[in-house]
Parts: C-alpha cells; sequence; structure tokens
C-alpha cells in the first residue's frame, strides 16, 4: 500500500490495527508494506499525475504475473478477481470485467466484445494484464483519468493484442466517483 503523507500511513495502520482487534483479520498479512511515497510537485502542484506515479512505482517492484488496479471508489464483487485470473489462466494477455459506475458517468460499462482499440471505453479498474514494460503517463496534460487510461491501455495493445471480455454483463464491480455531481447517489 502507497500513501501520499505520513499520516495516510499513520492511518492506514491504525486502521489495520483496528481489523485485527476486531478480528476481521486474524493477523497482519506477511506481504504486507505501507509506504509513503509522496507525489513529486513544486508549491501547491503536481508535477506528474499522483496515481500514475504511485502505479508504476508498483508496476516497478512487483513479481506478480498479472496484475489489476483497485481504486478508493471501487467496490469488487468478491468473484471478480477469479473470474479475471481464470481469463488470464485461459491464455489472455488483458481482461476485463463490467462496471457499474456513478459520479459523472453513470450506468453499466458492459462486455463490448474483444478492445483492441480502447479509446476511452474502459476504467482501470476493470481490466487485469500481464505485467510487461508499459507503463502510465505521468503528463500533467493528460491529467484526466479516462484520458490516461486510454493512453495507458493503446501502449498496452501491441503487447497484449486485445483486452478480452470475461464475465457477464452484470457489473463485477462497483466505481463511485465522489463528486459533487454525484452527491445524491450512493453505493
Amino acid at each position: 500500500m502507497v500513501c501520499e503523507t505520513e499520516e495516510d500511513v499513520r492511518v492506514a495502520e491504525a486502521a489495520l490495527a483496528e481489523l485485527i482487534e476486531l478480528d476481521v483479520l486474524h493477523r497482519r498479512p506477511k506481504s504486507l508494506r505501507i509506504e509513503h511515497l509522496p507525489t513529486p510537485h513544486t508549491g501547491e502542484r503536481y508535477d506528474v499525475i499522483p496515481y500514475s506515479h504511485k502505479i508504476n512505482w508498483a508496476l516497478d517492484r512487483t513479481k506478480a504475473d498479472a496484475v489489476v488496479y483497485l481504486d478508493n471508489g471501487s467496490m469488487p464483487a468478491p468473484e471478480k478477481y477469479e473470474v479475471m485470473l481464470a481469463g488470464i489462466d485461459a491464455g489472455h494477455q488483458a481482461v476485463y470485467c463490467s462496471q457499474k459506475h456513478t459520479g459523472f458517468s453513470t450506468g453499466v460499462r458492459g462486455l463490448s466484445g474483444v478492445i483492441d482499440q480502447p479509446k476511452g471505453r474502459l476504467n482501470f479498474t476493470q481490466v487485469m494484464h500481464t505485467v510487461g514494460p508499459e507503463r502510465w503517463t505521468l503528463d500533467m496534460r493528460h491529467a484526466d483519468p479516462d484520458w490516461a487510461d486510454g493512453i495507458f491501455f493503446l501502449d498496452l495493445i501491441p503487447r497484449v493484442g486485445a483486452i478480452y471480455p470475461v464475465g457477464t454483463n452484470d457489473p463485477l464491480d462497483f466505481h463511485h466517483i465522489p463528486s459533487p455531481a454525484a452527491g445524491h447517489l450512493t453505493p
């Protein structure tokens, strides 16, 4: 787990301790590390896209064969990762599942067949892919999340060939985007 501030690290450690105290977790997971990784910035402005900076940091250190992304707006169904991993195990290098959205983009992003030209049709949390040399753009001109996602997936396609649908059109992930426009919506 990567946190922006030392305070975030303290909050994450306290939450973990509380989960253990409440017996939700029986022990601290052996491989869990909570680290402080501030995003480079000048004054109040970020120099790079904060989430891209953290994703690239993790991609540079992973020993996993495949990765899937989870953010604080994602609420995955219990079987989401099993279904996606089955698609990777079947020989696909990248897969995606259905996802329900709230916020500025509402509705269900269902399965629309094999995708070889993503063009903003996928959210980064609905994709699992094998690990390769691709990294997320850090360029602040592409800081819009849908734009940055699209750039990454376009870079991914030459290596993986296409992104394959897995599961059904029933959403395996609920993606809540906290925003003033989504203030009336609840996950």
